[in-house]
């Protein structure tokens, strides 16, 4: 039986919370604060992510 694939991802698929964590060095909870509207987030911080989510594209999916 062949090894299982792993999944690659699309280059046209929309970026991830993750995606911005890895580009901005910061975790995905620190990225989650920053777009949910947190202040316990450091300035240099929220730069870091909201630089990177616009540098990516990174809309957030509402979820009701």
């Amino acid at each position: 039986m062949p090894p299982a694939k792993k999944s690659a991802k699309k280059k046209d698929a929309s970026p991830t919370i993750t995606d911005v964590a890895k580009l901005s060095g910061v975790s995905t909870g620190t990225v989650s604060r920053v777009i949910n509207g947190y202040e316990n987030v450091g300035t240099d911080m929220r730069r870091k992510v909201l630089f990177a989510s616009r540098k990516l594209g990174f809309v957030p999916r509402v979820q009701y």
